[in-house]
């Protein structure tokens, strides 16, 4: 049963005609018009009007009419509204669409008999007439269809069938409906006018403003939702879908209201309200989780598309898992939960297996965004379920509280999306640093290695060089038991001569005294040969010990050059800026320990170079005023009076007023006059070197 149908019952199926009815015609046409008297015409009119059914062809353009105004004023601006939440009646207008080219293959069956009429009578006032008001009829078919427009597009599952399900959840809540406003033209067509009059059958009555006269509450409530949908049942609207697109436009024209009892609206709970809401949350579940799975079906396609063949596999199976969910006993927020909970896992183990395949997380900014993207298609399935949602709660007052778990549910997951990708990057970042620190940790490990051997070598070679004897100390070795040979040979000889002569009275004494003498002279030169070659050896083994230290000092600082100026940086070890956050506070403490353990060590060498240059220093100075025979302290420039520094500065001092100048404070005075600043005297000898810095 179409539109047309419905709203107008008397417009009629309108056929061509066969040929055997143009053969019957052009006989009877034939007749008619050889009649030329009066009565001959009013025949011909006669058989015209009997011919075809013109009430038809003005009832179809007074229902046009009437369409134009409806399409235009009620459905296409309900359409515009934001309250339909995207809704544009498509199954009302598809319907009209319908009746439209019904109407419309009525009237090119109007046009082709009219023309196949005058093709015999050539022509006809009465017939040219109604092919011309035809005419005029399509191009007003064809204005509705333009203002129709293409197929709208919906948005989303739940908006494909927005009306029906506001239908539905009204009819569980069956709440009371009353006429706000008089249906104005819509009570031309057959629906409406029914329907309006059953609406205020033993109600309140409209006065000429439109406004009903104050009556009491219970009279203003003229019938229930459910015996509005039975009523229009019984006249031959068994499709749900257009009773929803009919009243869901009266609604959102305001032509009707929905009243709600105090029982409806107050904030405690009634065992009405909660049968009710049963009754909502049992009608709307399946929806919801028919949108969960479409939606699901999308996300796991995308998944799809960038995943592994062993991944998609598993994919394909939760495809499948979500299907068998549908079952009646499990809720919407257990399949929501287990399809995001399942995704979750098997993306966090199919990117468990990426990052641990070799050389992947030199690229790990790609994996990290390519996880957030999969999470973000997760986030975006669960944002048009809540969008869904969110349509559906504005359908429900008030039992708005029956989709609260759901929507904490879906709040809960998307809190747990936006921890994933923190927890994510985290780990990945964390992995990454772990290896690259296990390849720089191999690499030093190798130098380390390698400096080791080599430190083996140069300790087994210098093992070798201690064993043996020092060549210098060999040869002082034969040199003393050289001497001491000689020695031992020469108080032999001594010995056997003065016991030769012991008996004879001879004094020996001085004779004796003097070799003590000369004996212990040599003792001491050959003792300082001795200690200064010890002391050669102790300042040799100082050098070598120092070079050691600074070479393995060297080694324990990682240095590099400035590649611009080429000079020695500090060490590397110590100015990793970059890292020195990651840096924990014992690792920090042990930093500042050895930094200020160095700046100590520095301290220590600066004073002692300090002390060496003031002592320098003074020494320069003694010398210098010696040399120029001043005596007092705190000598000033006499051109510039600042104080003479006589270690650093080169002077000039006048032999006569023995006043001190600074070099480059007089030089260009004394080459110009030859004679002193301050006295004025001038200098017999200007060849002397009295122009030269002292």
């Amino acid at each position: 049963m179409n539109f047309s149908s419905i709203l107008t019952k008397e417009i009629k199926e309108i056929q061509g005609f066969t040929k055997e009815q143009i053969l019957s015609v052009k006989e009877n046409l034939s007749k008619l018009t050889k009649e030329t008297t009066e009565e001959g015409k009013n025949s011909l009119r006669e058989y015209l009007i009997e011919l075809f059914p013109f009430e038809q062809l003005e009832l179809i353009y007074c229902h046009l009419s009437e369409l134009e105004v409806f399409v235009r004023e009620f459905l296409i601006k309900a359409s515009k509204s934001s309250n339909t939440n995207g809704y544009h009646y498509s199954f009302l207008k598809l319907n009209i669409k319908e009746d439209l080219e019904h109407l419309s293959n009525n009237l090119v069956s109007f046009k082709i008999n009219f023309r196949n009429v005058l093709r015999f009578l050539k022509t006809n006032e009465l017939i040219e007439e109604k092919v011309k008001f035809t005419e005029n009829s399509l191009e007003f078919l064809e204005r509705i269809e333009r203002i129709l427009g293409e197929k709208d597009i919906q948005t989303g599952f739940i908006q494909e069938k927005y009306s029906w399900i506001w239908l539905k959840i009204n009819e569980i809540k069956d709440f009371n409906v009353q006429i706000i406003r008089d249906f104005d033209m819509l009570t031309n067509w057959v629906f409406y006018k029914e329907l309006h009059e059953f609406l205020t059958k033993n109600g309140g009555k409209l006065s000429k403003k439109g406004k009903k006269k104050k009556k009491k509450k219970a009279e203003l409530a003229n019938k229930s939702f459910r015996q509005i949908i039975d009523f229009l049942k019984s006249r031959g609207f068994q499709d749900e879908r257009l009773i929803a697109d009919l009243l869901f436009l009266l609604q959102e024209n305001h032509f009707i209201e929905f009243i709600l009892s105090e029982l409806d609206i107050m904030p405690s709970v009634s065992k009405k309200k909660v049968n009710i809401s049963n009754q909502i949350l049992t009608f709307i579940e399946p929806h919801i989780k028919e949108q969960i799975i479409k939606e699901g079906q999308v996300v796991l396609k995308v998944l799809t598309n960038n995943s592994k063949a062993e991944f998609k596999k598993k994919l394909k199976k939760l495809s499948q898992d979500i299907n068998d969910l549908m079952n009646p006993e499990i809720s919407a927020i257990e399949l929501l939960s287990h399809f995001s909970s399942t995704c979750f896992e098997l993306l966090e183990e199919e990117y468990q297996i990426l990052i641990e395949e070799p050389n992947e997380l030199k690229n790990y900014e790609d994996i990290i965004q390519q996880y957030t993207n999969d999470l973000d298609n997760l986030h975006t399935f669960l944002e048009n379920i809540k969008e869904n949602l969110l349509i559906i709660e504005s359908l429900l007052r008030p039992h708005e509280t029956i989709l609260s778990s759901l929507k904490k549910t879906i709040f809960n997951l998307e809190e747990e999306i936006l921890r994933k990708k923190e927890d994510f990057s985290n780990y990945v970042k964390s992995i990454k640093n772990e290896k690259l620190r296990a390849e720089i940790k191999e690499f030093i490990e190798k130098k380390i290695q390698e400096i080791n051997e080599f430190t083996t070598v140069f300790q087994e070679n210098i093992f070798s060089v201690i064993n043996k004897e020092f060549p210098e100390l060999q040869k002082i070795r034969e040199l003393l038991t050289n001497q001491a040979k000689r020695i031992k040979k020469i108080k032999t000889e001594i010995h056997d001569l003065l016991q030769q002569y012991k008996s004879e009275d001879i004094d020996l004494f001085p004779i004796i005294k003097r070799w003590e003498q000369n004996f212990s002279s040599k003792k001491t030169q050959q003792g300082f040969l001795l200690s200064m070659f010890i002391t050669k050896l102790l300042k040799d083994f100082k050098e070598f010990m120092e070079e050691e230290s600074s070479i393995f000092n060297e080694l324990m600082e990682i240095r590099g050059e400035d590649k611009i100026s080429g000079e020695e940086v500090l060490p590397l070890n110590y100015t990793m800026n970059e890292l020195l956050e990651r840096f924990t506070d014992d690792e920090l403490r042990d930093r500042l320990v050895e930094i200020q353990a160095k700046i100590n060590d520095l301290n220590k060498k600066m004073l002692l170079y300090q002390q060496e240059h003031d002592k320098i220093e003074k020494i320069l100075t003694k010398r210098v005023k010696i040399k120029e025979g001043i005596l007092k302290t705190g000598v000033k420039c006499g051109v510039c009076r600042k104080e003479i520094n006589f270690a650093r500065d080169k002077i000039i001092k006048c032999p006569f007023c023995e006043i001190v100048y600074h070099y480059l404070c007089v030089a260009f005075w004394l080459s110009k006059y030859n004679s002193c600043p301050s006295c004025q005297n001038k200098f017999l000898d200007p060849t002397s070197n009295l122009f030269e810095p002292s």
